[in-house]
């Protein structure tokens, strides 16, 4: 241990991703594979404390997601309308898009005023939904304090470049003025 990371909650994805691409970066012919094998050790070390934590954040976010249970009606209601008011191939199913979404044209006006029927007779769910999704929002902007194990920065092999360098700076010691 040595160090403390303060981050947003909605930034330890990646944080943990630079140390686990990190972690497993090999030493370099002629590199101390004894500094390497100690520099890999703590950016495992730290990408686990990380992922720690986003898994309660993810475990949290999905709690709060699937809270308002309203919304599924609308949902439903919703994908009803988009289905029987899709535009529709020869054999009479719906046309999708490359992303698999369904494609509406023809009746596009008359989907918008469903869906804007559908948003009035909700209301309530969607408004509870929108509370909820600021909720997550706040939670995933707030700041969580991450111990990190450090190393020298002697120890960072030659194949970790500048960029990922200064991504996992928080765990180097001894970096020297640039």
């Amino acid at each position: 241990m040595g160090a403390i990371l303060n981050i947003k909650r909605s930034q330890l994805d990646e944080t943990m991703d630079n140390y686990d691409q990190s972690a497993k970066v090999t030493a370099a012919v002629g590199e101390d594979s004894d500094a390497v094998r100690r520099f890999k050790y703590a950016c495992g070390k730290n990408a686990n404390t990380m992922r720690a934590l986003f898994k309660e954040a993810g475990a949290k976010v999905r709690a709060l997601h699937f809270s308002v249970k309203d919304m599924e009606a609308f949902r439903l209601a919703t994908n009803e309308l988009a289905d029987k008011l899709s535009d529709k191939d020869e054999d009479g199913k719906s046309v999708t898009d490359d992303e698999g979404n369904l494609v509406i044209n023809e009746n596009k006006d008359a989907f918008g005023e469903g869906l804007e029927l559908l948003k009035k007779e909700h209301a309530t769910a969607i408004a509870k939904q929108d509370a909820v999704t600021k909720k997550i929002d706040d939670y995933l902007d707030e700041t969580v304090t991450v111990p990190i194990f450090q190393v020298p920065f002697s120890t960072v092999p030659e194949k970790i470049g500048g960029a990922f360098i200064d991504m996992i700076a928080p765990m180097l010691t001894d970096v020297p003025d640039m």
